[in-house]
């Protein structure tokens, strides 16, 4: 028995020190670096529009997010990708910016793997009268069967074609066009509902080419006539 007391204690005191050492307050390490959450499409980036060189945004991905094109044509996740082009200003049409957005299906085993899935062409010009000009340029040389087609307040035009649908819209001094392939699409949609559905998603993201609000004032009610 004082063998297996004297054996104890050292034991004791070895679990002892090992509780006190546990239960004090740990000592400040160097901090972790942080980084923006990344940027595979899947949503928009976190980047602030400051740092966009002008009033389009400089990603695809904020123009449109991968995750709100999946959503609305019902595909899985990560099954589409977004590639951004710049383009470059055209000041002989007043252009400023352009950017053009390829979305293209990746899943290995799906319908669309490689394939355009959606196309998006967004620029802005120096005044409402330039982006017209153009808008009308563009969409009367589009081949195919021309309807008007407006989304929300901003003129829009679809051109249904062989293959693809167009939708060609002017917004203040910004235009956007969007090219939708022949594909399956979710019961009760059609080409003209989805493109009207995605430029509607796109247009907030082109603030700087809102059009201004009319500050005309309203017309006064015509007068009421008695009846003789």
């Amino acid at each position: 028995m004082r063998r297996g007391q004297w054996l104890a204690r050292p034991l004791i005191g070895a679990i002892l020190t090992l509780l006190v050492g546990c239960s004090a307050a740990p000592e400040p390490g160097p901090s972790l670096p942080t980084f923006p959450a990344s940027d595979d499409g899947s949503a928009a980036t976190a980047a602030s529009r400051s740092t966009d060189s002008g009033v389009v945004p400089d990603d695809c991905s904020r123009i449109l997010p991968v995750d709100q094109l999946v959503a609305v044509f019902g595909l899985p996740l990560n099954s589409v990708m977004v590639r951004t082009t710049v383009g470059v200003p055209a000041p002989s049409v007043g252009r400023l910016e352009r950017m053009d957005c390829a979305y293209t299906g990746t899943a290995p085993a799906g319908p669309d793997s490689g394939k355009r899935v959606l196309a998006i062409n967004a620029a802005a010009y120096t005044s409402p009268d330039a982006a017209h000009a153009q808008w009308v340029l563009n969409t009367s040389g589009e081949d195919g069967a021309h309807r008007e087609q407006p989304v929300g307040s901003a003129a829009g035009v679809l051109v249904e074609r062989p293959g693809e649908t167009l939708l060609a819209v002017q917004y203040g001094s910004g235009t956007v066009t969007l090219v939708l392939p022949d594909r399956a699409l979710p019961s009760g949609s059609t080409p003209a509902s989805m493109l009207v559905d995605l430029a509607r998603r796109v247009l907030p993201t082109m603030a700087g080419t809102a059009p201004a609000p009319s500050s005309a004032p309203p017309a006064p009610p015509e007068p009421v006539r008695a009846l003789r």
